[in-house]
């Protein structure tokens, strides 16, 4: 509650710098890392490391996925940092729904970011926006015609169906870009095996 606080206050500041008949540019990721314990918030460390599985809820505009449903994350391996070995489990819609799985490496040698070789088409560097031990939102820093910035929101299995608003607001907030909404309840109580829930 004390995070959300700080960051609703840094909100309304961003907004009331602005002058009223006149565009507002407001450098939100300025107002962000002013604040004096920034870094608190941003620690994903526990996050990418917990053994519950994740799921990819939003996602900027900026990243296509067409006919991808259910994109959900589990460790692959015990972690030793800075790696972090992690499984990308997917369904294409238009296929057989048979799940499919990439296996990706996380490093994160600072805890307010992480870098990765798996994902060449759309960054190396994710800087952390906020993260939780509900959410974790990162930034893509990839420009694009929907804008310059965007990030992808993940959330753990036991949230996954509960509105987040603390989440959604520094989502909507802090992220430049338009969103495609990827988590759909339906399609992954469906399609979600058994196999990716490893035990909490």
């Amino acid at each position: 509650m004390n995070t959300f606080l700080k960051l609703a206050i840094t909100t309304l500041c961003a907004f009331t710098t602005c002058k009223a008949n006149e565009m507002c540019s407001c450098p939100r990721r300025t107002y962000l890392e002013g604040l004096p314990d920034y870094s608190e918030y941003r620690s994903a460390k526990d996050f990418l490391t917990s053994n519950e599985t994740l799921y990819l809820k939003y996602l900027t505009f900026t990243v296509p996925i067409p006919g991808i449903q259910c994109v959900t994350s589990t460790l692959r391996g015990r972690v030793k940092l800075p790696e972090i070995p992690r499984w990308i489990w997917y369904t294409y819609a238009l296929g057989r729904k048979e799940r499919q799985q990439k296996a990706i490496t996380l490093y994160m040698s600072n805890e307010t970011y992480f870098t990765t070789k798996d994902f060449p088409q759309i960054g190396h560097t994710f800087p952390i926006v906020f993260a939780d031990s509900k959410c974790m939102i990162y930034y893509i820093l990839k420009d694009s015609v929907f804008g310059k910035q965007g990030c992808a929101l993940w959330v753990k299995a036991r949230s996954k169906d509960y509105p987040l608003l603390y989440c959604e607001l520094i989502y909507l907030f802090f992220c430049d870009t338009s969103f495609q909404k990827v988590y759909n309840k339906e399609a992954c109580d469906d399609l979600v095996s058994e196999s990716e829930k490893p035990s909490t």
